[in-house]
């Protein structure tokens, strides 16, 4: 799977679950604050999207990812578009990529694993209109 934003891509080995698929949350109004101040309103009607991404990496796919959260996105700051990988279909169809945004102000907690390698995990979200699929 690979994570974009603007210039910046990471690819990680990994996998992703449905964490929790809300399609029907009925929301009366989201407010969100952007970097420069600016505020967004959604109206009601707003469908979230929860995956769970499971992440086996090395120490140097692990110092990269955490960057990309801390200094890229700045954790939920920024939405991102993620690259599912050929044959994933997280909502949007097949292979198709889509926005979303990491979901917390911390990193996750790694396990290692020996050998180099560790496992952790962390949700990313997303929200449509009415029942409309995730998209780019």
């Amino acid at each position: 799977m690979t994570f974009t934003y603007s210039a910046t891509a990471i690819t990680v080995p990994g996998i992703i679950l449905p964490a929790k698929n809300l399609p029907n949350v009925v929301h009366i109004q989201n407010k969100q604050k952007a970097d420069d101040g600016t505020v967004t309103i959604y109206n009601g009607g707003r469908n979230e999207w929860y995956w769970e991404v499971n992440v086996r990496c090395n120490e140097s796919q692990k110092t990269d990812l955490f960057s990309f959260i801390i200094d890229t996105i700045l954790f939920s700051t920024h939405a991102f578009t993620l690259a599912p990988g050929t044959g994933v279909d997280l909502g949007a169809g097949s292979g198709t990529n889509f926005d979303c945004r990491y979901w917390g102000d911390e990193l996750p907690v790694e396990i290692s694993r020996g050998g180099g390698l560790y496992t952790f995990s962390f949700i990313l979200y997303t929200s449509t209109a009415g029942s409309a699929r995730p998209a780019a």
